[in-house]
């Protein structure tokens, strides 16, 4: 009847939320690659004196790391701070402890995706061709 029409759909929705945290995952991923290559790519005669110097490529991915993983735990931490503050002054009401928890849980994949993302843009950068196609 009506009640299993009523389940379909809520069950439907609830895949619809899980894929757009998938896609706002991969949209976090590409931002960060693009802007992990943008910054690499302006900084390759940074990059050649500090291997001059005899800076080991991990050291170096550490810094461009540090940097955009940093940018994107400021960015998740404001974005789940706002998002409590809209629904706090929505419901009316505190939330719960385990809502609380639960928030979390996008802003973290979030910064896991970006974490990744700039690992993995950094290493395939610095050891391609040692900037020779910079």
């Amino acid at each position: 009847g009506w009640r299993r029409d009523l389940a379909q759909r809520v069950a439907l929705l609830g895949w619809a939320a899980l894929g757009l945290v998938a896609l706002r995952l991969a949209v976090t991923a590409c931002v960060i690659v693009l802007a992990v290559s943008t910054a690499v790519t302006a900084e390759a005669a940074t990059v050649a004196t500090l291997r001059l110097i005899g800076a080991f490529d991990g050291f170096i991915r550490g810094i461009f790391v540090r940097r955009f993983t940093r940018r994107a735990i400021a960015g998740a931490l404001l974005g789940w701070a706002l998002a409590l503050g809209v629904q706090a002054v929505a419901a009316r009401e505190t939330l719960l402890p385990l809502a609380l928890g639960l928030s979390l849980l996008p802003p973290a994949l979030a910064v896991a995706s970006a974490y990744v993302a700039a690992q993995a843009t950094a290493l395939w950068l610095l050891r391609r061709d040692r900037f020779g196609d910079l």
